[in-house]
């Protein structure tokens, strides 16, 4: 018993938190505007819809390649720190989320923006070395440029409710499947794309920030909680001769 309880408190010392936990949903329309393959069975033209809800309570941690981008990520077998486009866990997770408070460049101008990755993979390999290897992803990508919608700091604070279509026009979906199949470098693959253009978006946050303690009051409470249940578990040890 004593193990797991200490290899829960080693993880939470040694990943990152969100500093300001938040879940944040992401309702859109659109219309596709590109298909390659299949296309999922979708036509140029086609209307599209879906809700999309991010838990960063369930992010393993983040990086911060500077202090206005935060990319937040989840461990392989996190499937539901997005959810929305699966409807059963599929391989690994490779669910992301990349915040950009006024750093994503577009057109020589740098804007708030929001890009959303939900994705499974899979590898497969015989006994033959044969593999199969599958690729499952939605992405978002939501620019509103000219507009300070966004703050890294206080992702609480998210409320966009657009409606008109030309001011969403930097903003954009994509459904993305790709699979392969070979025998070291002979090898075949395909691609299912269906991109969209969105038509409404609306994004709202909910939930509390989640209060951190600082790194050093970390570390002691949790080296005080460690500490207690080694000695509870010496005390209800059997006494011996």
């Amino acid at each position: 018993m004593i193990k797991p309880l200490l290899s829960l408190v080693l993880s939470t010392l040694l990943f990152p938190v969100a500093a300001n936990a938040a879940v944040i949903n992401i309702e859109y329309t659109g219309n596709i505007s590109f298909t390659e393959g299949t296309g999922f069975g979708y036509n140029i033209g086609d209307a599209v819809g879906g809700h999309v809800q991010i838990d960063f309570n369930k992010a393993l941690g983040f990086t911060t390649p500077s202090a206005n981008i935060a990319n937040y990520y989840a461990a392989d077998d996190q499937h539901d720190f997005i959810s929305g486009y699966h409807t059963a866990a599929r391989g690994k997770s490779v669910d992301m989320v990349d915040v950009y408070d006024a750093a994503y460049e577009q057109g020589g101008a740098f804007e708030d923006g929001l890009s959303v990755s939900d994705s499974d993979s899979e590898f497969l390999l015989d006994e033959f070395y044969n593999y199969t290897s599958k690729f499952y992803s939605r992405y978002l990508t939501v620019l509103l440029p000219g507009v300070d919608w966004l703050d890294a700091n206080a992702l609480l604070n998210l409320n966009v409710d657009i409606t008109d279509p030309a001011a969403l026009v930097a903003s954009s979906g994509q459904i993305y499947n790709v699979f392969a199949t070979g025998n070291g470098t002979d090898y075949i693959t395909s691609a299912d794309v269906a991109q969209f253009t969105f038509s409404s978006l609306k994004i709202t946050a909910s939930d509390s920030p989640v209060a951190v303690p600082e790194t050093n009051t970390l570390w002691l409470l949790m080296v005080a909680f460690a500490g207690l249940l080694i000695g509870r578990a010496r005390n209800k040890a059997p006494m011996r001769d």
